[in-house]
């Protein structure tokens, strides 16, 4: 097997997703200094998508089936890491599928595959993505960088990911202080309607004994009543 065949080989394999380290590695690098348009297809397979293949497909080798399946599905990646939902038009436009059937197959494959966690909803033909796996990371040190920038404009540089966590930590810490501020009110709400309890505790036991005095009182004075009654009855 000659180094060529070696590396479309890799291309095609349905466990490998990650191929900047074919690209970068040293023992390609005279194959690639001498075959152009095969190096134009490893950076297709690690930044660019079956829609770029289609539009410069003079840049990059002629895929086989098993290569095209494996750009397609990289789209399905790409497409889902920008956006968690999609419709089928939008997908089917991307990948250049024609029926509904064939992209909920390509779907189908990538869900028990693991690429994507996704839910197909057939009736409004929309897909919703809960996650997905990655794909390569342009190096902002890259020799290649503002080539590789310029022919694939949504590639994701090491600064961007940085960006992205800086992003989520801070959305992180935000989530953090509103659940504390909730918690402080929830606390404040709890210690005010237990002092209200308390208040209630202590009122309730009063009022019996003002109750049993007030009918006490009402009770001698009738029977001091009728006592007296009597007594004039009798004279």
């Amino acid at each position: 097997m000659t180094q060529t065949e070696r590396i479309l080989k890799l291309l095609e394999d349905e466990n490998t997703f990650g191929f900047n380290e074919i690209r970068l590695n040293p023992e390609f690098e005279q194959l690639f200094a001498g075959e152009e348009t095969l190096i134009n297809t490893v950076e297709l397979f690690c930044f660019g998508d079956y829609q770029d293949y289609i539009t410069n497909n003079s840049h990059y080798l002629n895929l086989k089936s098993g290569a095209i399946f494996k750009l397609k599905q990289l789209t399905l990646i790409s497409e889902a890491l920008m956006n968690n939902e999609f419709s089928y038009d939008h997908l089917k436009e991307k990948v250049h599928i024609s029926t509904n059937s064939e992209l909920e197959r390509l779907i189908i494959e990538a869900i028990y595959s693991n690429i994507i966690d996704a839910k197909i909803n057939s009736h409004n033909q929309l897909i919703k993505v809960n996650t997905c796996i990655g794909r390569d990371v342009l190096s902002v040190d890259d020799y290649n960088f503002g080539k590789l920038k310029n022919l694939y404009p949504n590639v994701k540089s090491n600064e961007d990911l940085y960006e992205g966590l800086l992003q989520f930590q801070n959305k992180i810490i935000k989530a953090e202080e509103y659940l504390e501020k909730i918690n402080s009110q929830l606390k404040s709400k709890q210690s005010q309607n237990n002092e209200e309890e308390d208040e209630t505790i202590s009122n309730a036991s009063v009022t019996p004994s003002l109750s049993r005095f007030s009918i006490s009182s009402i009770t001698n004075k009738i029977l001091d009543s009728q006592s007296r009654k009597r007594k004039i009855g009798n004279k």
